[in-house]
């Protein structure tokens, strides 16, 4: 899961009112064809926005957008994905130029009260990943080597799909519905989608573990997932 393994770097808290709080500034979705972008719209400083990109097969690192961190990927058709990440250091609107032969993507853009988003919890990044080959992605029972998560993160839950284009998405029990790439191509297009919640507790389970994604037409051969952690910063 690339750096997944190896990361330097409005939801109201349920701790109460002087607890802070997230912000979902915005979200997009597309695909590559016809010079395509994505944008998100008033960002601010110390915001942080992420991308993810999903084709059916010959992914590449030249599709990774500049400035961008990556957090996950594969080559391995299963699908070929890219999940990267960007704190947002000048106001405005941050857009990515999409390339041509990626299927569908997303780009997401969150803040968070205190003005500043870490990743990063005693030290580790931590995160749940999955994958199969049949049937819709699920989320796992417990983050990658039981590392806890902090309360009141924002868990990032991010769903990708091979050679499908799944109708009436829903996501998983727990999480809020943000945005889906799931623009039908013609062919073997792939899918990518993403939902949110806040952490109640410290905790080395993603909220919603074993709950899936759910749609009513759904064929895909592969699928992963990953829940990812977007922190309060100091």
């Amino acid at each position: 899961m690339g750096i997944h393994q190896a990361l330097i770097g409005s939801y109201g808290s349920s701790g109460g009112s002087s607890s802070p709080t997230w912000t979902i500034v915005g979200s997009d979705s597309s695909n590559g064809f016809s010079g395509a972008t994505v944008s998100v719209t008033n960002c601010q400083v110390g915001d942080q926005v992420w991308f993810v990109w999903t084709m059916d097969y010959g992914g590449s690192t030249s599709y990774n957008p500049p400035g961008y961190t990556q957090v996950g990927s594969s080559a391995g058709d299963d699908p070929d994905y890219f999940i990267g990440l960007k704190n947002i250091t000048s106001a405005g609107t941050e857009t990515v130029s999409v390339a041509t032969a990626i299927d569908n993507c997303m780009l997401m853009g969150f803040r968070s009260s205190t003005g500043s988003i870490a990743n990063t919890f005693n030290g580790n990044f931590v995160y749940a990943f999955t994958s199969n080959t049949s049937g819709m992605p699920t989320v796992p029972a417990s983050n990658f080597n039981n590392l806890q998560h902090p309360t009141n993160a924002l868990a990032l839950c991010i769903g990708l799909m091979d050679d499908d284009n799944p109708v009436n998405l829903a996501a998983p029990t727990g999480y809020s519905f943000l945005v889906a790439g799931n623009v039908d191509d013609g062919s073997t297009s792939s899918s990518c989608f993403a939902a949110t919640t806040e952490t109640t507790s410290q905790s080395s389970s993603p909220p919603g573990a074993g709950n899936a994604w759910t749609a009513t037409s759904q064929n895909s051969d592969d699928w992963a997932l990953a829940v990812d952690y977007l922190i309060h910063g100091s």
